[in-house]
């Protein structure tokens, strides 16, 4: 290999470790942008007590009177912690349907009720849901949620800082 044989190798490497690294710099930065790696931009508050209020229309009866203050709770998809139950409201049922003039409407339903399960867990509080154990969960959001030995299909209603 003659000297200037040497000078075009060692130029192809120095070229082809440029373009390596951009190469890489540009994979990186396009998995950022797309949230597959990076730093979340997210404020982050000490966890602390919180207070989940979660709500079900229509349970059976006799699964809403199943639960008792003290219950553990969580979340069934993640086995996310949910506390404890401090409080329960158990009402009547809301169904939903339509009149005879096809207007939607409300009904309750025998041996069905509506319940407010009041939880105490500890979470971070962002501006719309909470973070329990590593998963954001969101106002509103319909959840599985199993509290003692019941299982219910319902709604995150609220969600206070305590």
């Amino acid at each position: 290999m003659n000297k200037s044989d040497k000078k075009l190798h060692k130029k192809l490497n120095v070229i082809d470790i440029v373009i390596g690294i951009i190469l890489i710099a540009l994979v990186v930065f396009a998995l950022n942008k797309l949230g597959i790696i990076g730093v979340k931009d997210i404020v982050v508050n000490e966890e602390s007590k919180i207070e989940i209020i979660f709500f079900q229309e229509e349970v059976n009866a006799f699964t809403a009177e199943n639960v008792k203050i003290g219950d553990p709770a969580s979340e069934s998809l993640l086995n996310a912690s949910f506390g404890n139950v401090t409080e329960k409201n158990v009402g009547p049922s809301i169904s939903y349907g339509k009149d005879k003039f096809g207007r939607q409407t409300t009904s309750t339903k025998d041996g069905y009720s509506s319940i407010y399960i009041t939880l105490t867990a500890n979470g971070k509080v962002g501006d719309n849901g909470v973070v329990i154990g590593g998963s954001t969960y969101y106002i509103g959001q319909i959840i599985n949620l199993k509290v003692g030995s019941s299982i219910f299909y319902g709604r995150i209603d609220a969600v206070n800082q305590l």
